[in-house]
């Protein structure tokens, strides 16, 4: 800030000492506030998509792992809206038809 008030011609004492306060307090009350926002508005998306890659690659990881001794497995989705669904799985991993 300083360096920007420096290098302008004082054509006036009052002037340049009211041109000051003006540009300092727009830079303080309006663009720095407003660039402060937009930053974290940028931060906090890019830090959201990079915390839902993480997820969905760790919850894929877990969900394509095998399990830990082979059994026959029921899987059962409450599904609100359409009603519960049901998938069995064999000793294999393969689906069985219901």
């Amino acid at each position: 800030m300083a360096t920007c008030c420096a290098s302008w011609p004082a054509a006036g004492v009052n002037l340049a000492g009211q041109l000051r306060a003006a540009v300092e307090d727009g830079f303080k009350r309006l663009l720095m506030p407003a660039t402060e926002t937009a930053v974290r508005a940028e931060l906090k998306e890019r830090s959201d998509r990079a915390a839902a890659e993480v997820f969905a690659e760790n919850l894929r990881d877990v969900l394509l792992a095998r399990a830990a001794r082979p059994e026959a497995v029921l899987g059962l989705d409450p599904g609100f809206r359409d009603g519960l669904q049901c998938a069995a799985l064999d000793s294999t991993g393969a689906f069985l038809d219901m």
